[in-house]
């Protein structure tokens, strides 16, 4: 019989992802995914916090915005740097503790569950969201090249 606690809240192999995307991030790898989340599905491409919070500086109208969101990405890639070393230890185990809980996604596309675009359309957009709030995942995204816009 499983013991509650021996559950995880998350799905390591998505952690894992996430780690890697974090901690190679000058490297700027992107994964293509759609995630299921509280009956949506949000289909983008997984980043690292560092793009992430680049991406959202970029957007920002007023330069107090903008210098947030950098000093965000600067925090980020210092502690990716800390991460990266920690993962050189033997000792490492990313399930043992909660060194990420938040997936970052470019791209993003929401659909509902009739597959109709609740926002997202052309390009698609910053998004993030917790860890845990994933019920599943699929390794490609489903708005496809080419779509119709109003995906």
């Amino acid at each position: 019989m499983f013991q509650q606690s021996t559950l995880l809240h998350y799905d390591p192999l998505l952690l894992q992802l996430a780690l890697f995307t974090f901690i190679e991030y000058k490297r700027k790898i992107f994964i293509p995914v759609t995630l299921s989340v509280d009956g949506f599905l949000i289909s983008g491409e997984l980043v690292s916090a560092i793009e992430y919070y680049q991406g959202i500086a970029a957007l920002m109208p007023e330069d107090n915005l903008k210098k947030l969101f950098e000093e965000k990405a600067e925090e980020a890639a210092t502690k990716a740097e800390e991460i990266s070393k920690k993962t050189q230890e033997a000792t490492f185990n990313p399930a043992a503790e909660p060194i990420l809980q938040i997936l970052y996604l470019r791209d993003a596309h929401i659909l509902s569950s009739t597959m109709s675009a609740v926002s997202g359309s052309g390009n698609g957009l910053w998004w993030r969201c917790r860890l845990s709030a994933v019920t599943g995942f699929n390794w490609n995204s489903v708005v496809l090249d080419g779509a119709p816009e109003e995906c």
